[in-house]
């Protein structure tokens, strides 16, 4: 029990701190920085020692075990540091204003695709910071229906408060780590891996600071798999929807999964079929709430897919070669399907595919955002990656670029910033690639 009562106190202190310290919007991303840098090193240095220490998790399925008291821990950790953060202010971030936003209009009778925060049609239903605070009120959201949901939910409890969104991701968080456990226990693989999601600062602040839904998709999806795994693929395919319809990430998943079923399953046509017909009818039914305008929806994906970047080297280089922002989100999106292709194609294990297609799909991503590597950590349950695991602490340095928005006005990648992330991660995947032909060769 020791073993992480000791650091559940210490990094529960370090997010004491944060909330403690009264600082400056400025100052509070270089807190925000410095807090989340020495979580994540106390983060490491405890997952290594779980894992070396095997006495500590060895019983963990057993109900009155060491190991069990530990997973409770874990879990009770997980929730104080999510409650002591969630009155913090957003700094980091403004999503969660478009969040609030949404939700309103929703509560007001008006369908939130329909018009743009700013639209003078809109006026009646202003406040002192809606929607000021939204970024980019020319354009209409971009959140899918089930998104919508939960901000209608949020609004209809806890009105603009900012506090009470987050309190419906945290419970989400926490429903995700239940279904991270019981994804571990079904597969029968090491439980010391729910410390690198539900103590992870990137999950913990993304969601209970800085008030981001990627915590939604990532419990449905990990839903999605858990049904998988036990084959009621229509339960998967409902949960699959779930998580498409809070964010759209995963719809680069669903050939991976329909044609695993066909392919490898008895039967597979008819459950393959089941799994995208219960995907279809989920996807159909909620957006028959937003039927008069949730096209634009898409249009709004489509321009923020064609347009923005953010945090991405490879992108920068490329469009330094063709001057083109156009041209250069084109090829981005034309190396994805290349790799996708390739992942598709090769004979790699079913986990595996999912993986990598996700981490292909963010690392070539114009935009990266920090929390967009939340999926990737939610997905170690079923693949683990130590490459994304070192990703989701440096990723923490591209809010430099962040801090100088705020002093100066100024939204522009870091080469520093860019070169300390990406070059860290480009070395110990080349010492992890090294070590493994050198053992293989052995």
């Amino acid at each position: 029990m020791k073993n992480l009562l000791l650091p559940g106190i210490i990094l529960e202190l370090l997010f004491v701190v944060y909330r403690l310290i009264d600082t400056g919007p400025a100052q509070t991303v270089i807190k925000y920085m410095t807090i989340f840098s020495i979580s994540f090193i106390v983060l490491i240095f405890v997952y290594r020692k779980a894992v070396r220490n095997n006495k500590v998790f060895s019983s963990v399925f057993s109900v009155c075990s060491v190991g069990s008291i530990n997973i409770i821990l874990i879990f009770l950790f997980a929730l104080l540091f999510q409650l002591t953060l969630m009155p913090s202010a957003p700094e980091m971030s403004d999503d969660i204003y478009r969040y609030i936003w949404d939700g309103k209009l929703q509560c007001v009778g008006i369908n939130p695709y329909a018009y743009a925060p700013d639209d003078p049609v809109l006026n009646a239903y202003h406040s002192e910071t809606l929607p000021s605070l939204v970024n980019f009120p020319r354009i209409k959201t971009i959140y899918p229906p089930i998104a919508q949901l939960v901000f209608r939910l949020s609004y209809m409890v806890f009105g603009e408060g900012v506090t009470g969104m987050k309190f419906l991701f945290i419970l989400f968080q926490l429903g995700a780590c239940l279904v991270f456990y019981l994804l571990l226990r079904e597969r029968k693989a090491n439980p010391a891996l729910l410390l690198l999601f539900a103590w992870n600062p990137l999950v913990v602040m993304e969601t209970a600071v800085n008030g981001h839904l990627d915590i939604v998709m990532v419990f449905f999806l990990l839903l999605c798999l858990l049904f998988f795994y036990k084959e009621k693929y229509i339960l998967s395919g409902v949960f699959f929807g779930a998580a498409v319809l809070s964010k759209l990430i995963p719809i680069v998943l669903l050939p991976l999964f329909l044609f695993y079923l066909f392919l490898k399953k008895e039967n597979g046509f008819r459950k393959s079929g089941s799994f995208l017909i219960s995907f279809l009818l989920t996807i159909t039914f909620f957006y028959a709430f937003y039927i008069d305008s949730a096209g634009n929806m898409f249009l709004t994906a489509l321009n923020y897919s064609s347009k923005w970047y953010f945090n991405n080297p490879l992108f920068h280089i490329i469009h330094f070669f063709t001057e083109s922002n156009a041209l250069a989100h084109l090829i981005s999106f034309s190396l994805f399907i290349a790799v996708f292709l390739f992942i598709f194609l090769r004979s790699l294990p079913f986990e595996k595919k999912i993986f990598y297609t996700t981490f292909a799909f963010v690392f070539l991503n114009p935009t990266i955002h920090p929390w967009y590597l939340v999926i990737l950590i939610g997905l170690q349950c079923i693949y683990f990656s130590d490459i994304a695991i070192l990703w989701s602490g440096l990723v923490i340095v591209s809010y430099v670029v962040v801090y100088r928005f705020k002093i100066t006005g100024d939204w522009t990648d870091s080469w520093l910033q860019l070169v300390l992330q990406y070059t860290s991660l480009l070395i110990f995947a080349v010492y992890k690639l090294a070590v493994k032909t050198r053992v293989e060769r052995d």
